[in-house]
């Protein structure tokens, strides 16, 4: 992992790759709005490992998983992927195969419309 890694800037691009407003993430993670937006748009990186853990959980991830968003990007499986995976894989097995049957649906029904 990169030492000079800004985790404001990565907290962000995770943040909205969710789908999910400052609010939304502060409330997540019961922290403040403020102290979410400071964190993202400063470069004052004073932040507690228990703070990165508690974002990270509310974004869907393991702390590991936040810190390596921009390490191998292009190899990076998708935050949608995982968090999909992650869904997957607390469903009993049948709630997983209907709905990973319905999500196969829709992408295929979406290619015969291009």
């Amino acid at each position: 992992m990169s030492a000079n890694i800004n985790i404001g800037k990565l907290i962000k691009q995770v943040r909205k790759e969710s789908g999910l407003t400052q609010e939304e993430l502060a409330e997540k993670s019961d922290l403040s709005v403020n102290f979410i937006s400071r964190i993202e748009r400063t470069d004052n990186q004073n932040i507690s490992w228990k703070n990165i853990e508690a974002i990270a959980v509310a974004l869907g991830l393991s702390t590991i998983e936040l810190l390596q968003v921009n390490e191998n990007r292009q190899q990076h499986r998708g935050l949608y992927l995982t968090k999909l995976m992650r869904i997957l894989e607390e469903m009993n097995e049948l709630e997983a195969e209907e709905l990973s049957k319905n999500i196969i649906d829709i992408i295929e029904l979406l290619q015969r419309k291009k």
